[in-house]
């Protein structure tokens, strides 16, 4: 499967050759980062979790990642990954 994973950031409109009004959805798709890798066997299929954006309010830890609150919760939930 391909798509696409953006936020729709409002409507527009163009005019093809015979002066035809087109609606158009304008969406900005950024680079999308994977958090999650979940196997067949946690949840019956093989899957993956895709973070949209960027970091709000980051800290820079002891290890030297920059993460938030919400992502440290996120990532303690799914314990050690192999």
């Amino acid at each position: 499967m391909i798509g696409i994973i953006g936020r729709k950031l409002g409507m527009t409109q163009i005019f093809n050759e015979e002066g035809q009004q087109i609606p158009c959805t304008v969406v900005e798709a950024t680079p999308n980062s994977v958090t999650k890798v979940l196997k067949k066997d946690q949840v019956g299929f093989d899957s993956v979790e895709l973070g949209l954006g960027g970091q709000r309010h980051a800290r820079v830890h002891k290890k030297g990642e920059r993460t938030t609150r919400r992502g440290r919760a996120h990532q303690a939930a799914d314990g050690p990954r192999a």
